[in-house]
């Protein structure tokens, strides 16, 4: 591999338009450079495979845009799952690479940097230690990171050791998806109780999509105190300081189905 001085490096990134950090992956000039060092090895990997690497990866870093168009049948069969990154969980400027299949796997805080991509056809997700997002839009708590993939036709998802994914109603704004496996395995936002008041409930709390209409939604728990009554989930009598409730659900249409197996922390008070 050739080797440049630093200087030269950048000297030549900034006569792309790589000005400075916050633009150091993105797009300029039909060049593209990935924060995330395991997503720009594979898709590099697979690029010489096919005899497209250009000489500014070996000696830059970046890769040209163009020649994603010159794949077999305009595209990758697929990318990923991507290992561990110590250096950038990123998935910015996957928009720009072309392939039938992405498959992630890790922990990925902001799924809204996949972008729009109408390549993909088929998505195979597991994301782990999400953080409860408040206010933050990241695309994992609502599955909005699907805005702009207009021809997905497979989705499996999964979230575990985080926060639960309990609304997938984004999923009906694509009558393109014909098979979908949601799965999560995570925590709930935590209640507050009172020694003198131990009882919670809460009617239906999940949001379907479309593609379940009239679908019934199968609520269960291990926990002892546990009662569902048409979709209104009560827990009486919760032992003094215990940590968490259990909740499970089921629910599935057709190719399409939901399932949950959450906990829900307890702060006693």
């Amino acid at each position: 591999m050739k080797r440049k001085s630093l200087l030269f490096i950048g000297l030549f990134l900034c006569s792309l338009g790589f000005t400075n950090e916050s633009e150091a992956a993105g797009i300029h000039n039909g060049y593209i450079q990935f924060p995330n060092d395991i997503i720009a090895n594979e898709i590099s990997y697979k690029l010489e495979s096919f005899g497209l690497l250009n000489e500014s990866y070996y000696d830059y870093g970046v890769i040209e845009e163009s020649n994603f168009d010159l794949l077999p049948n305009g595209k990758f069969d697929s990318i990923g799952p991507f290992p561990f990154s110590y250096l950038s969980n990123s998935l910015e400027n996957l928009q720009y690479v072309k392939a039938k299949t992405l498959n992630l796997q890790g922990t990925y805080p902001e799924l809204n940097q996949i972008g729009a991509n109408e390549a993909y056809e088929e998505m195979n997700v597991v994301i782990s230690n999400t953080q409860y997002p408040g206010t933050q839009n990241t695309g994992v708590a609502d599955l909005s990171f699907m805005n702009n993939l207009p021809n997905l036709k497979i989705f499996n998802f999964k979230t575990v050791a985080g926060y639960a994914l309990t609304d997938i109603s984004k999923l009906g704004d694509f009558p393109s998806i014909t098979q979908a496996t949601i799965e999560t395995e995570s925590k709930m936002p935590a209640i507050t109780l009172k020694s003198g008041y131990r009882k919670y409930e809460v009617l239906d709390p999940i949001i379907l999509s479309s593609q379940f209409s009239g679908a019934e939604i199968n609520y269960s728990s291990n926990d002892s105190t546990f009662t569902n009554t048409d979709g209104l989930l009560k827990w009486n009598a919760i032992p003094f300081e215990t940590e968490y409730l259990n909740l499970h659900w089921f629910v599935s249409k057709g190719n399409f189905s939901y399932t949950g197996d959450v906990q829900i922390p307890i702060n006693w008070k």
